[in-house]
């Protein structure tokens, strides 16, 4: 709710002021009917308290001018009086008024004086200036501008950590436009700040306070509990001599069976391959189905570690590199069959991730590790402990123990060279080993990987590449699908069939309501083709059902709009939306007539858009549900935006359409005839589109 006050001059009932400022009500518990705060609260909103003290002078200075002046006391005349008074204070130190410097002035009036100084470089006096400029930006952010310095506390000082680090939040919001306004000559930040940098900036601040607390000008610094953390070193954690960071074989069989939630399956996937393997995340991410092999029955992967490759050795010894060849067990087996060797894994989140699905798997055994920067040992649980090359160590750590009996003392040096002595030995041995250390069974495969039992093949898995006839039509059995990203390889050689990735479509349900706001779409829409109607609705509903926002179809504008476009028969249609909480709202619709200027009529039709998502922000109009969308076109849908999804992209690679027919080696008419949704575009032909575009494409195919 507001923060409302009432003005009451003696028995009589006064005028009301609304602070535009929300309040949740739970917060106005603890302070009495006159502002002050109640005596049995137990804790209260410092910034609230700050900005009542603010407001309540001003409503009496402003009673008492308007009574002087002779001016009627109404609520409209009384609200602008209040007003002017809380954002027209005379600066501090004129002659005449009797008020406090406020926060604000007093550190701009420290940073001239250490600026004017001269014992600051220029980059020290930008560095304070910019510090300057983002205390400016927090007060108001948190309507405080005004406060004194004896108002700041230690709460406060966190806060405004967290604000600096994480202030692009604020910057790209529509609701502190008025703070961060879209000027070519102002910059904001735009994603979040580094350590050291807010380490920086906190370090300045603090000396600020440790200067007025020198002068005597305070009493307590609000900082004085919060310097103390920034002159500790970062945590330099390493592990105890003779005391390797591995799993063991009961950690890993943990990890093997627990039960662990959908986001973590890929990762376990990833990472129980590489235990499997002993191979590093980089390493494994680049393997391919052409690195594995069979030999007399026994798949092994075969390949040459990275960093021998990247290694600055002779040309004579980087001739002797050899490869590193490990057999597969039964469960790495499956994991290769049922991925095809494709991970969505990103790599910079994967100690984060790694760290996630070893506490679910029940691995938080204590382990003590060295503290070098403390110079003590710290004891952690072990899904807590670093974890950086993992797999490697703890793979032949498992190794070594089977070997000897007991744990091994290895320090985890010459992993590589450890690798190359064990693959030289025969393979069936090898897998003997591994099967015994992983607690595997015996099998045997063809030339096809393909599991086999007495000379016959046994049925595995089912296959995830599957090709589609050429005559499937959407209305009967097959399986159409959309491309939800394209990625650049850069000339990286692969197999095409590796150019798509088959993913498992998870639509939501129930789908993602869609709203309609305002009458522009309506009107738009009822007078339009209604073929086109129908596939723009199509876009909506295939939005609506898929969990993420895909980037192939969907672009983000920022501020939180977003358009689709929409192409039929060479008319191109963009529909402008905006997501709140789980709800689609549509504001605006639009026929783009002339392709050579797209862009400029995009960037006109947008001003358009922001209008309508601003009345929307700010509650001007109702919305109404988009209850008649056409579930029976989803499969047309996919079909067609994914035609569309290829044309962008053969047009952004500079091709014309007979061009890249001749390149591809692809009638353009093959994949030209699913623009109407009534086909289903052959996988291998989407394999060598994307292998002539230099792309890679992520389909998701419905259960």
């Amino acid at each position: 709710m507001n923060l409302e006050f009432l003005l009451v001059d003696g028995k009589t009932a006064g005028v009301k002021y609304i602070s535009a400022q929300l309040v949740p009500v739970k917060e106005l518990h603890a302070f009495t009917l006159d502002g002050s705060v109640h005596q049995r609260a137990k804790s209260y909103d410092v910034l609230l308290k700050a900005q009542i003290d603010r407001i309540i002078p001003a409503m009496k200075e402003a009673y008492i001018q308007l009574r002087i002046e002779g001016k009627p006391v109404n609520e409209e005349s009384f609200h602008k009086a209040v007003d002017q008074a809380l954002w027209s204070y005379a600066p501090a130190g004129v002659p005449g008024v009797d008020r406090e410097e406020t926060l604000r002035e007093r550190f701009q009036r420290f940073v001239d004086e250490i600026c004017r100084s001269g014992k600051l470089s220029v980059t020290n006096q930008k560095q304070w200036k910019v510090l300057n400029n983002k205390l400016n930006r927090y007060l108001r952010v948190k309507d405080v501008e005004f406060m004194g310095v004896g108002d700041f506390t230690q709460e406060m000082i966190l806060e405004f950590e967290k604000f600096i680090r994480d202030e692009y939040l604020y910057a790209e919001s529509p609701k502190y436009a008025a703070i961060y306004p879209r000027e070519e000559y102002l910059t904001f930040p735009n994603s979040q700040l580094g350590r050291d940098t807010v380490r920086l900036m906190m370090k300045l601040f603090c000396s600020f306070w440790d200067a007025l607390l020198e002068a005597q000008e305070i009493t307590e610094s609000p900082s004085s509990g919060y310097a103390e953390t920034l002159n500790k070193p970062p945590r330099q954690i390493q592990q105890l001599f003779g005391g390797l960071l591995a799993l063991k074989q009961e950690d890993f069989q943990r990890v093997l069976s627990a039960s662990v939630p959908e986001r973590l399956l890929a990762i376990r996937d990833f990472f129980v391959l590489q235990c499997m393997l002993g191979m590093k995340e980089k390493d494994l991410q680049l393997l391919t189905l052409d690195n594995v092999s069979v030999s007399r029955g026994i798949p092994y992967v075969h390949y040459v570690p990275l960093s021998r490759l990247e290694a600055k050795t002779s040309q004579k010894r980087r001739r002797k590199i050899l490869e590193v060849k490990v057999p597969l067990v039964r469960a790495a087996y499956d994991i290769v069959k049922r991925t095809g060797l494709r991970f969505d894994v990103p790599l910079q989140a994967y100690n984060s991730l790694v760290s996630q699905l070893l506490r679910h798997s029940g691995v938080d055994r204590e382990v003590e590790l060295y503290d070098a920067s403390r110079e003590e040992v710290v004891v952690l649980p072990f899904c807590d402990a670093p974890q950086m090359n993992l797999a490697q160590r703890s793979f032949l750590f498992m190794l070594l123990k089977s070997e000897t009996g007991e744990d091994s003392y290895w320090d985890g040096s010459n992993s590589i060279d450890m690798l190359y002595k064990i693959s030289k030995g025969p393979l069936p041995a090898y897998r003997e080993k591994l099967n015994k250390v992983f607690c595997q069974e015996g099998f045997k495969v063809n030339k096809t990987l393909t599991l086999i039992s007495n000379g016959k093949s046994v049925e595995d898995v089912p296959i995830v590449y599957i090709e589609e006839s050429d005559q499937v039509s959407y209305t009967q059995k097959g399986h159409p699908y959309p491309i939800s990203t394209l990625l650049p390889m850069a000339g990286r050689k692969m197999n095409p069939e590796a150019r798509v990735d088959v993913q498992k479509m998870v639509c939501r349900h129930p789908e993602r309501p869609v709203r309609i706001f305002g009458n522009q779409y309506q009107e738009f829409i009822e007078n339009i083709a209604p073929n086109e109607r129908e596939l723009i609705e199509a876009g909506l509903l295939l939005i609506s059902r898929l969990p993420e926002l895909p980037e192939t179809l969907v672009t983000n504008l920022g501020e939180g709009l977003y358009v689709m476009d929409t192409d039929f028969k060479g008319h191109e249609y963009t529909t402008f939306f905006c997501v709140d909480g789980d709800e689609l709202i549509v504001l605006w619709c639009e026929y783009m007539r002339d392709h050579s200027r797209r862009k400029k009529k995009l960037e006109k039709v947008s001003v358009s858009a922001r209008a309508c998502l601003r009345s929307y922000l700010e509650g001007r109009e109702t919305t109404r549900l988009y209850d008649n969308l056409p579930a029976s076109a989803l499969d047309s849908a996919m079909n067609t935006y994914c035609v569309q999804i290829l044309y962008r992209a053969v047009a952004k690679a500079g091709y014309s359409i007979e061009e890249f027919a001749n390149k591809s080696e692809i009638y353009y008419r093959v994949w030209d005839r699913n623009r109407l949704g009534n086909w289903i575009l052959r996988l291998k032909n989407l394999c060598r589109i994307m292998e002539a575009l230099d792309l890679r494409a992520v389909i998701l195919r419905p259960e």
